[in-house]
């Protein structure tokens, strides 16, 4: 994976790249309602943003955290599958104050 990014201020950063690499999936457990895949080649393009107010990464007890990223794949990228995907997560800290 090869990524160019860029700070946004302290609190923020944005970034876009290249990956590139081999996947298998196999179902161990549940309903096989995907399907099982042998090695495949899996190139995509990718762009993210990550937002962090956060005033301590392992026990915050303010701020935002908030990850997102979309990913683009298609054959001619060099890989077996084509796809999009976007992904995030957010994530709110307070403190709860008890009267």
């Amino acid at each position: 994976q090869l990524d160019a990014g860029v700070n946004l201020g302290t609190r923020a950063q944005a970034y876009a790249g290249l990956r590139s690499g081999l996947l298998k999936a196999s179902i161990d457990t549940g309903p096989s309602d995907f399907p099982e895949l042998d090695w495949q080649r899996d190139t995509s393009v990718q762009a993210g943003v990550v937002y962090d107010t956060r005033d301590a990464v392992g026990l915050p007890t303010r701020g935002v955290f908030a990850n997102a990223r979309y990913i683009h794949s298609e054959s001619w990228f060099g890989g077996e599958q084509e796809y999009d995907l976007v992904e995030g997560v957010l994530s709110v800290s307070y403190t709860h104050l008890t009267l």
